[in-house]
C-alpha cells in the first residue's frame, strides 16, 4: 500500500477467510497475487473466499486422492495386471508376439509363456523304408514297374 494511507474501495470491503479487507489490492498483497488477477476474478463474479484460488488460501489442505479401482483387470497365471501390455512388459514378452499367439488360438498363459505350450508338430513319420531296407524296397518297386512296361524288340523297356 502507499505510505500508510488506507484506500477505501467503491466496491466496498471484502471478507476472505474470515478477515475483512478494505479493497481488492489488500487481498492481492496478502495472498501474493497480482492486483490484475484479483480484479479479473472479481469481474468474473468471484466474491468472498472465491477471490483467492483454493491453493493460495492460508488454510488450504491438499485433498487426498483415492486410488480409483481399475476398470479393466487382466489376470494371467494367478496374478492380476492392469492390461495385457503390462503383463507382457513384466514377463518380457513382445506385445505383438503375444497378440499373434492369441490370434493363433493359444491360451493366455501359453502366449505369455507362463505354461509351456505342447509342441504342435507331429513326431517324425516312421516309414518301413528306413535304413538299408529302404534301398532294397526301392529296387523291388523298380523291378515291379519294369515288369509292367512293354519290351521293345531290342529288349529295351519303353
Amino acid at each position: 500500500m502507499s505510505k500508510g494511507k488506507k484506500v477505501i474501495s467503491r466496491l466496498g470491503s471484502h471478507i476472505v477467510e474470515g478477515k475483512e479487507y478494505a479493497n481488492l489490492p489488500e487481498i492481492a498483497e496478502e495472498y501474493n497475487m497480482t492486483v490484475n488477477a484479483i480484479y479479473k476474478r472479481y469481474s468474473r463474479g468471484c466474491r468472498g473466499d472465491d477471490l483467492v484460488p483454493p491453493k493460495r488460501r492460508k488454510n488450504y489442505i491438499e485433498p487426498i486422492k483415492e486410488k480409483k479401482p481399475l476398470k479393466y483387470e487382466f489376470e494371467a497365471g494367478g496374478k492380476t495386471y492392469r492390461n495385457a501390455a503390462a503383463a507382457c512388459r513384466e514377463l518380457g514378452i513382445n506385445y505383438i508376439t503375444y497378440r499373434r499367439r492369441i490370434s493363433d488360438d493359444w491360451t493366455v498363459e501359453e502366449a505369455l509363456e507362463i505354461v509351456q505350450k505342447k509342441d504342435g508338430r507331429y513326431g517324425k513319420k516312421k516309414y518301413p523304408q528306413h535304413g538299408a531296407d529302404r534301398f532294397r524296397l526301392a529296387g523291388e518297386r523298380r523291378h515291379r514297374i519294369h515288369a509292367l512296361c512293354p519290351v521293345h524288340k531290342n529288349g529295351a523297356r519303353i
